[in-house]
């Protein structure tokens, strides 16, 4: 396959429609996760971030139409916690999701950030934390901001 010899890494999918159609998503490539509005675009990137920060890739989510904690909660429930409890956000939920997701190589960034400034930033985190690879995801690209557009 063509894809799996440009790249050094490959990051295997873990949404079943993905993996049938190419196998892999290629490090170092662009990639789209396209659809309507309320098609669960955002539930994907999380499947694909859950997936990653279990197979120890780095990865970096720049949250523009979801608040970062809305994000968090995706995670946490996948981690097992019920959603209502994730929802109610008390000290002893967020406690919890601090051990289940405390230790994953998840950096979040809200809409004050440029595209650049939390890839930026992601780089940076990766090679101090000696991780191999990384990914960066943005939600959604129609509403982040890039530094070009801070100067007009």
């Amino acid at each position: 396959m063509k894809m799996a010899r440009e790249c050094k890494w490959k990051v295997f999918g873990s949404v079943a429609a993905s993996d049938g159609a190419t196998g892999w998503f290629v490090v170092g490539r662009v990639a789209f996760v396209l659809g309507a509005p309320n098609a669960a675009k955002t539930a994907v990137l999380a499947c694909l971030a859950w997936r990653w920060l279990h197979d120890g890739v780095a990865v970096g989510v720049l949250c523009v139409d979801e608040h970062t904690d809305d994000f968090v909660g995706r995670l946490a429930v996948m981690a097992g916690i019920p959603l209502d409890e994730v929802e109610r956000r008390t000290s002893a939920t967020l406690a919890k999701v601090q051990r289940s997701l405390g230790e994953l190589p998840l950096r979040l960034y809200g809409p004050e950030w440029t595209v650049e400034a939390a890839a930026a930033d992601l780089a940076q985190w990766i090679r101090e934390h000696r991780i191999r690879r990384g990914a960066l995801m943005a939600d959604a690209l129609q509403t982040i901001t890039c530094d070009a557009t801070l100067d007009v």
